[in-house]
């Protein structure tokens, strides 16, 4: 799982808490077990997020842009600036 896929995974799981229930309708009855699995995508995503910005501009064109940064504005959109 990429870090924007865990991102999309923690707020998935956030929002099935909010809404009471999983996408197929079953009621969720342990909250405490679904925030901690969204914690865990949530740290996952930040160490990946955290690793590409530590990232450092190639010294012959210093671009830094690439499919992972890509992927993460595609993931955050507006909510990134």
């Amino acid at each position: 799982m990429t870090g924007p896929e865990h991102y999309q995974q923690a707020e998935m799981i956030l929002t099935q808490v909010k809404n009471g229930h999983t996408p197929d309708g079953t009621p969720i009855s342990n909250a405490a077990e679904f925030l901690a699995r969204a914690q865990v995508h949530a740290t996952l995503a930040q160490a990946a997020g955290a690793a590409l910005a530590a990232m450092v501009a190639d010294p012959g064109s210093g671009d830094v842009f690439n499919a992972t940064t890509d992927e993460w504005h595609r993931v955050m959109g507006e909510r990134a600036w």
